[in-house]
Parts: structure tokens; sequence; C-alpha cells
């Protein structure tokens, strides 16, 4: 694109952009990235920091929970481990949509053998999959310190 200077009657050539060309994915620093990989393979919140992280061996697993959870509840962090298990996924052959199809065949089995209780896992296993229905988690501290966790069904 070319500028025009009307006061001169010049036209001047713009000059080009160095702005770096568009990344595809999330990018994230060394340490997150690692923190995200190790999410995406499947480690807790807690290996992942220890393998991204410098941890002193005298370090406190409380601090190093909840530095973990810190991390692992950042929105960028989450993207990438979403985008990396979607890698995983496609190299492995199971994709989301297969998965579906998958669990629409037995889904079909099930209603025509007549076995509602496994329609319905199959129906509830779809949901999950594509993030309509999510585990909830009941967190309770008692005075003592103790965190005592159940899981709601």
């Amino acid at each position: 694109m070319k500028q025009e200077n009307p006061a001169l009657g010049e036209v001047t050539p713009e000059p080009e952009s160095k702005a770096p060309a568009p990344v595809v994915g999330t990018v994230l620093p060394p340490k997150l990235e690692i923190f995200a990989q190790c999410l995406a393979q499947g480690m807790t919140n807690s290996d992942a920091y220890r393998a991204a992280v410098k941890v002193r061996a005298t370090t406190k697993p409380e601090s190093i929970w909840t530095k973990s959870s810190q991390m692992a509840n950042r929105v960028e962090v989450q993207q990438r481990v979403r985008e990396l298990q979607e890698q995983l996924s496609i190299k492995s052959g199971e994709t989301r949509e297969k998965l579906t199809e998958e669990l629409n065949e037995a889904l079909k089995g099930c209603q025509e053998q007549a076995d509602w209780k496994g329609a319905v896992q199959a129906v509830m296993a779809k949901a999950k999959l594509h993030g309509l229905v999510t585990d909830k988690i009941k967190n309770d501290t008692t005075t003592t310190g103790r965190l005592e966790v159940a899981w709601d069904q």
C-alpha cells in the first residue's frame, strides 16, 4: 500500500510490516508447555508440575498441590492441553467422531435388545465425550485441615 503526501505531491511506499507470522495453536513459555504436555499424556497435576519445574526435596506437598492447581487452571494451559489431546487422539486414530459413531452403534444394539441400562450408559458416555456432562466433585475441608473428597454420581 502506498502513502500519499498531498503537500509535496509525492507517493511513497509504505514500510513493510515486521509483524510475526500467525502461529497455529497456543504458544506457551517452556515450563507451561512441558506442564501441558505432561497433563495431555495423563499425568496428575502434581506430577506434571514436578516434571516442568525444579522442585526442592524440602518443598511441602501442599505447596506443589496449590501451585500445580493454579497452573492447571490457567486458560491458556487448558487450551493447550485440549490441542495436544486432540493431536494425540488423531495420531492414535481415536477421534471424537469415531468414538461417537461407536457409541451410537452401542446405543442401537442396546435399544434392539431392550437393554435400557446400557442405553443410558451409552447416552451418558456421549454426553461426557462432547462436554455436556462433567463429574462433580464436592470438597469439604474440616477444621483439622484434612481435605475430604466425595464424588457425586
